[in-house]
Parts: C-alpha cells; structure tokens; sequence
C-alpha cells in the first residue's frame, strides 16, 4: 500500500476516516506492506526538518487520533466508526497500528 503523507507537515489521510480505515486494514493483512511516499519537494523539506527536529515526524504520528477523523458523509463516518468500535482493538488499534508500522525508512523518495 502506498501512503502519500500531504502536506508533509500536516498529512490529509491521517484525519480522513476512510483513509485511515483503509490503511488499519492493509496493515491487518500479512501480505500488505506500508510504504510512505512525497513528491521530490516535500521529501527533501521532510529530510531536512528531521535532520533540524527528528520530533517532527513523531509528532505528526503521535497526532493520529482515528476517533477524530472526519467524513465528507456522515453515514460513512457512522458505518467506519461502527466498525472500528466493533473490532476487538477499537480505536487503540487504528492509532497505534500506523504508528508502529511507520518506521525510519519507509519513505521511498
């Protein structure tokens, strides 16, 4: 699965509901492998923010609050936030599960 973190210092799909609903469930799957992906501008500004702030990225991933997330439907965000509810990690599983798996290194750029 290719993650697109935009913009790199306040990443969309880590406050969109689906996207996160979608990246708990590659990350559920065994054969999934999270790679994170910016274009050439942003990975260079990433690159050099860490070299200034390593606390940079953790922070953005320490952010990650998946009962926050939000929905251009409602009924989409009730049927994902039902889901997740339902699960036998709720919430917990979909913060945390990104954040474990986003490693030094996965940045493919």
């Amino acid at each position: 699965m290719l993650l697109v973190l935009l913009p790199r210092d306040d990443p969309l799909p880590l406050k969109r509901a689906w996207c996160l609903f979608e990246i708990h469930n590659a990350l559920e799957e065994s054969k999934v492998s999270l790679s994170i992906d910016l274009p050439d501008r942003e990975a260079v500004e990433l690159k050099e923010s860490v070299i200034v702030n390593a606390d940079c990225v953790l922070q953005a991933l320490s952010d990650i609050q998946a009962e926050n997330a939000k929905a251009t439907s409602v009924s989409d965000r009730e049927l994902i936030f039902r889901t997740i509810t339902n699960s036998a990690g709720r919430f917990f599983n979909v913060n945390q599960g990104l954040k474990m798996n986003c490693k030094p290194g996965m940045l493919t750029s």
